[in-house]
């Protein structure tokens, strides 16, 4: 029981160092391990009632780490968000335009072409 709970404890670790860290591709990879180590903990759950003072500590350092790991999960889904807001907004702000022979960009706005030298 408390190798199963240690486990978890060392998955969210890593999970959580890997958010903190833009390791998405990481993040990815534990979630099968996170979420197996999980349903084996919650199984002995009813057993974790009248642990010991090493059980508790490790218990209340797992209800640390989900709750870290629950914020930045939120924190990089909420980014995610935005940068799709970002790019939808974007693409609805472009007016009409045209591509001169040099590759350059003129957008039409209001009767005024504006040239942008997309070689910056």
């Amino acid at each position: 029981m408390e190798d199963d709970l240690n486990t978890l404890i060392a998955i969210l670790k890593s999970e959580n160092q890997a958010l903190e860290e833009d390791r998405l591709a990481d993040v990815k990879v534990l979630l099968p391990q996170k979420e197996a180590s999980a349903a084996l903990v919650a199984r002995t759950g009813t057993l974790m009632q009248s642990a010991d003072a090493s059980l508790q500590r490790s218990l209340d350092q797992l209800d640390d780490l989900a709750s870290r790991n629950a914020l930045l999960l939120k924190k990089k889904i909420d980014i995610q968000k935005n940068l799709i807001r970002l790019l939808a907004d974007a693409s609805f702000t472009e007016g009409p335009a045209l591509y001169g022979r040099n590759g350059n960009r003129t957008e039409v706005k209001s009767g005024i072409s504006l040239i942008l030298n997309l070689e910056q």
